[in-house]
Parts: C-alpha cells; sequence; structure tokens
C-alpha cells in the first residue's frame, strides 16, 4: 500500500509542477504580446570590392571552362586524326601484305636499335 501511496503523491506532484509551468508560460506569453519590438538585421558584405572579386572569380571560371572544352576538342580531332591514319595503314597492307612484313621488320630493328 506504500507503493500506491508514494505514487498518488509523485503523481499529484508532477501535476502541481506541470500547472505551475503551464501558469508561467502564460504570463510570460501576456508579457510579451503586450510589449512591441522591433529586430533588424544588417548585413554587410564587404561593400563593392566583394562583388568585384566575384566578378573575377567568375571571369577565370568561364575562362577554365571554354579552355577545357577546347583542349578537349582538340583530343577528340587527334584521335580522328590516328583512326584515320590506322584505317589508310590497315587498307595498304591488305591489298599488298608484302609491306606488313618489312613494316613488322623496320619496326623491330628500330626497337631493337633502341635497346643497345
Amino acid at each position: 500500500m506504500t507503493q500506491e501511496t508514494g505514487d498518488r503523491e509523485l503523481a499529484a506532484q508532477l501535476t502541481k509542477a506541470f500547472r505551475d509551468l503551464d501558469d508561467t508560460l502564460k504570463e510570460h506569453i501576456r508579457g510579451t504580446a503586450n510589449t512591441s519590438t522591433s529586430q533588424t538585421i544588417a548585413v554587410n558584405a564587404g561593400g563593392p570590392a566583394v562583388w568585384i572579386a566575384v566578378w573575377i572569380a567568375s571571369l577565370c571560371c568561364a575562362v577554365m571552362l571554354t579552355l577545357s572544352m577546347v583542349s578537349r576538342a582538340d583530343q577528340i580531332d587527334e584521335k580522328r586524326r590516328v583512326d584515320l591514319a590506322n584505317d589508310k595503314l590497315s587498307v595498304i597492307l591488305q591489298w599488298a601484305p608484302d609491306l606488313a612484313k618489312k613494316v613488322d621488320q623496320t619496326v623491330a630493328d628500330k626497337h631493337k636499335g633502341e635497346g643497345q
């Protein structure tokens, strides 16, 4: 029975504490509702120097992007040239198989000369 009595007392104390808290919050809300305050936030972004720096950074990014696209276009063009040269060589070697042996021998001799 003491356990039930202790629980009831604890419940009563908690109920009273929550009511007091509720009353305190209501009083605080009523107190702040009667006052009129205005708050302003001023943001200083550093003036025109920052905007000039942003403009320069944007310009640098645009130049970098343009240069990377031009570089990529050159790489693609070079790959096309190499593919075309390989296709031409393939056609020539199909028509003249004797040249294939001579080309292979020349390449082998060249590599032997570099190895020494």
